[in-house]
């Protein structure tokens, strides 16, 4: 995602959680967004600190019946390590998700996520890429990890 602030997105009475993305020589890189119906009750929390500037993430809750689901939306850029900060925190909780573009491009990353995913018992869901890069190649798909429970 590449969000911007000059970018208005909003629906009328929705709750929007963003970042938007950071400049990295002229270009937007990464940044997220999230659009919540009211219904849900939406809490912004402060997201867990991130090591690399050119990642990024953003932490919500919502409420569910009697219980939380715990969201991290984040931006990992694909020069940049895996933040295991926010997998370890998204695994104190009985219900989370982690969505976002990984940029599991590496083997070092896919081994990190393979070895949380043992780890934790999270699961984990791929979309398919979301668009060609200049280069002709797709580009690497976002992930969802959820918890077991």
């Amino acid at each position: 995602t590449k969000t911007k602030a000059e970018d208005s997105v909003q629906y009328k009475d929705w709750s929007i959680v963003r970042h938007d993305g950071n400049i990295i020589n002229h270009n937007i890189r990464g940044g997220s967004l999230a659009q919540i119906h009211p219904s849900l009750g939406m809490r912004k929390r402060n997201a867990p600190r991130i090591n690399n500037p050119l990642n990024d993430s953003i932490y919500f809750i919502i409420h569910i019946e009697n219980d939380e689901l715990h969201i991290f939306l984040i931006y990992n850029h694909p020069t940049s390590y895996l933040e295991e900060i926010i997998l370890n925190m998204a695994v104190n909780y009985k219900y989370s998700l982690i969505i976002g573009d990984f940029n599991i491009n590496n083997s070092k990353k896919r081994r990190n996520l393979n070895n949380f995913l043992q780890r934790s018992s999270f699961s984990m869901a791929e979309t398919p890429p979301t668009f060609i890069m200049p280069n002709n190649e797709d580009t690497t798909p976002d992930l969802i990890l959820f918890s077991p429970k």
